[in-house]
């Protein structure tokens, strides 16, 4: 008779690995295929709420990844962390393009010299936000006044830091400081149709090509602005020219004879310098280096940003600042007008 034990009824055990039996080996297995899947399950879920948080970015719901990072804390009864305690706080949306521009962002903050249109709810405006001289746009909300009218002023010029454009930047702070008052300031070949629609009150500048408005300035009103109803519309008109019998009285009433046409209301400049618009004359033999400057400026100061000490221009940048002004006080003053009507209507 054998000496040999017989084998335990039942499932045999059978030893590998060196004498680890295959039932611990079994269990070690299932405790090791629970931790992949839980691991497995939050990286799906993180994966998830990320892609949410991009989502729900490209449509302004969330400011920033802390949002997505404590959604994700929150869904597994974690409290919130702090943002510089945020592990994904180094996440990038650089790749994904932004679709609006937010309240007091500039809208030409991308970098790549496109602009960002404003969320809804918001208006474009150009101001000197910090008074240095500077002007450039925000996005900004309702006025605390109730009143919201927008000013657009649209100029042909050879370039956009030549003479007429610089007309036209003083005319826009004198614009925007009068509250609830978004200015555009506009190429017109960057000009739209749009812009007029959208505009309580329009403000058209030109150089002076032989006597008119320059022919980029010809065809926009040609093509534009019978288009659009600018009744009750108020609007002004400026001009540059190299002299004073070359016609710029000339340009300036043939652009506000075109916007009369159509229904505007030709605003005067309230002042006898310059009773029907503003009008920059520049020396038609500028200072040897100079692309231009004003009449009678100092050939020392190459500044081109304020007025000649003496002459003629001495009341420009004032005159120009007034204009904005007041054009822009009376588009809001029947904006206001026309809300009571309707509200009592």
């Amino acid at each position: 008779m054998s000496n040999e034990k017989a084998p335990l009824v039942g499932r045999p055990t059978i030893t590998v690995d060196g004498g680890v039996k295959e039932e611990e080996l079994n269990k070690k297995k299932k405790k090791e295929g629970k931790g992949s899947y839980l691991a497995y399950g939050v990286l799906v879920l993180a994966t998830t709420l990320c892609l949410v948080f991009v989502a729900k970015n490209r449509n302004g719901i969330f400011t920033s990844p802390s949002e997505a990072a404590n959604l994700l804390r929150s869904s597994i009864g974690a409290p919130p962390l702090p943002l510089d305690a945020m592990l994904i706080q180094d996440i990038s949306l650089s790749s994904s393009p932004k679709r609006c521009t937010g309240e007091g962002e500039d809208p030409f903050s991308t970098g790549t010299g496109n602009e960002v249109a404003c969320c809804d709810g918001l208006k474009e405006m150009l101001n000197d936000w910090n008074d240095d001289g500077r002007q450039y746009s925000l996005c900004v909300g309702p006025s605390p006044t109730g009143v919201d009218v927008s000013i657009v002023i649209i100029y042909a010029g050879e370039y956009d830091t030549g003479s007429t454009a610089t007309l036209a930047k003083w005319i826009a702070e004198g614009a925007s400081s009068v509250e609830g008052t978004t200015v555009v300031v506009k190429g017109v070949a960057e000009a739209t149709l749009t812009d007029l629609q959208n505009a309580d009150g329009i403000i058209l500048g030109s150089g002076d090509y032989n006597g008119s408005p320059e022919p980029a300035m010809f065809d926009f009103l040609d093509t534009r602005v019978g288009s659009v109803n600018l009744d009750l519309v108020p609007f002004g008109v400026f001009a540059t020219s190299s002299g004073y019998a070359t016609g710029v009285q000339d340009v300036l009433t043939s652009m506000a004879r075109e916007l009369m046409t159509f229904g505007g209301l030709y605003v005067s400049s309230g002042s006898f310098h310059n009773p029907q618009g503003v009008a920059g004359l520049i020396n038609s033999h500028p200072t040897q280096g100079r692309k231009w400057e004003w009449h009678e400026a100092d050939p020392k100061d190459d500044s081109r940003e304020k007025n000649p000490a003496h002459g003629l221009m001495r009341h420009l940048k004032d005159n120009a600042k007034d204009y904005g002004k007041r054009i822009a006080t009376l588009a809001t003053t029947l904006h206001s007008s026309v809300q009571k009507t309707t509200a009592h209507a």
